[in-house]
């Protein structure tokens, strides 16, 4: 992702639904064994991130049907805070 989709994925209050523009179709493929792009092996993965306190059933909707249409698997992942120790507040490292 560039800077402008991080921006917007950041303070978006919505669903958001990335999808890379100006590529080639070849650039979805897994690269062949000698690093270039072929349309001979299969899609990369669709990656779907999941609020789960707030998921929309049309992006969910949207990742499954991409993945579908690729033969390509789905990665679903989800983020969280980890409570701090003292259980006072958010998860800091003093590394």
């Amino acid at each position: 992702m560039g800077s402008v989709a991080l921006g917007v994925v950041a303070k978006a209050t919505r669903p958001v639904v990335l999808v890379r523009a100006g590529e080639e179709a070849a650039g979805e493929q897994v690269p062949a064994a000698e690093g270039s792009a072929s349309t001979r092996t299969g899609y990369r993965d669709v990656v779907l991130g999941l609020d789960l306190g707030d998921p929309c059933d049309e992006v969910i909707e949207f990742a499954f049907e991409a993945a579908r249409l690729r033969g390509a698997r789905l990665r679903v992942v989800h983020a969280w805070q980890a409570p701090s120790a003292a259980g006072l507040g958010p998860a800091t490292s003093g590394w």
